[in-house]
């Protein structure tokens, strides 16, 4: 049912209010589109006997969007496939963060949004849509061109103009390992990757890396691995179970010493003899003893 009356809802007998989202940013237009059907008496009344729940349902959602829906009365589950990563939480050295901030402040102040040069409530979210930017996104990407500011900006008025449109790709692409690796500042460890694999996954192995530097973000893992957010999830689940990690996702001494012998690995500098052909069979046959 879209966007049915109460008393529609009421003859259907619905058991759940689905608000649908592309993107949960700040989280602030769900809270208040959430607020807007709580003032009904009836669905509190509902609410309170459990007969009806409410889901968030977006195709990514920030870690403060989502807090924020949560702490709505309504007390929502949130579902979405991969979580928008904000610049404060990538897996990038703190000095790139830094010159980020410093760039959008400097020339947001040049756009006609000013106040936004780090995106709706300083999001600074890092997702752009194939059909337009959404305004948690720094201002000098989409903030509106006005006369006389010398500002010209990627996306105008916050849409995706055809030039641009080919940039996007069919899928999500998977990153580099080794390349993440190096933007961690984990440039040791990836110099051992690139001559030989680890002997656990790869991805096991960035989460770990991350972990050291202290970033559990589950934002940061899936734009690092490129892997959605239940598969993040379930990596970090492993690692807990498997006492790479602490329940609070914190490395520990058996997470540091795989951490350790991933860094000590050394290409192998020898081969191995060719195997032969895939069968064998005696070509000459011996006499009996």
């Amino acid at each position: 049912m879209n966007h049915p009356t109460v008393d529609a809802m009421r003859e259907k007998r619905c058991a759940a209010i689905v608000v649908v989202d592309d993107l949960v940013g700040s989280g602030g237009r769900v809270v208040e589109y959430l607020k807007v059907l709580w003032q009904s008496r009836t669905i509190r009344s509902w609410r309170s006997r459990k007969d009806i729940s409410f889901r968030v349902v977006s195709y990514s959602a920030t870690k403060e969007g989502e807090r924020r829906i949560k702490r709505s009365p309504t007390n929502p589950s949130v579902i979405f496939d991969r979580q928008c990563p904000t610049i404060r939480v990538l897996p990038w050295a703190q000095r790139l963060k830094n010159e980020v901030y410093d760039i959008c402040r400097r020339y947001g102040a040049r756009t006609s949004r000013p106040h936004m040069a780090l995106g709706y409530r300083n999001t600074m979210a890092t997702l752009i849509f194939e059909h337009g930017s959404p305004n948690n996104a720094p201002a000098i990407l989409w903030a509106p061109k006005k006369k006389n500011l010398g500002w010209e900006p990627l996306f105008p008025a916050r849409a995706v103009l055809p030039e641009e449109r080919s940039a996007f790709p069919l899928e999500i692409s998977r990153r580099d390992p080794v390349a993440v690796l190096v933007d961690a500042g984990q440039t040791r460890l990836a110099a051992s990757q690139a001559s030989q694999p680890p002997a656990i996954s790869p991805n096991t192995l960035l989460v770990l890396a991350f972990a050291e530097k202290g970033i559990r973000n589950v934002g940061a893992l899936s734009f690092a691995t490129g892997l959605p957010n239940d598969a993040c999830i379930a990596i970090m689940r492993n690692c807990v179970e498997w006492g790479f990690l602490t329940l609070t996702h914190r490395i520990t001494e058996t997470g540091l010493a795989e951490l350790r012998a991933a860094r000590n690995i050394r290409a192998i500098d020898h081969f191995v003899a060719p195997k032969g052909e895939e069968n064998y069979y005696p070509l000459v046959l011996r006499k009996a003893t």
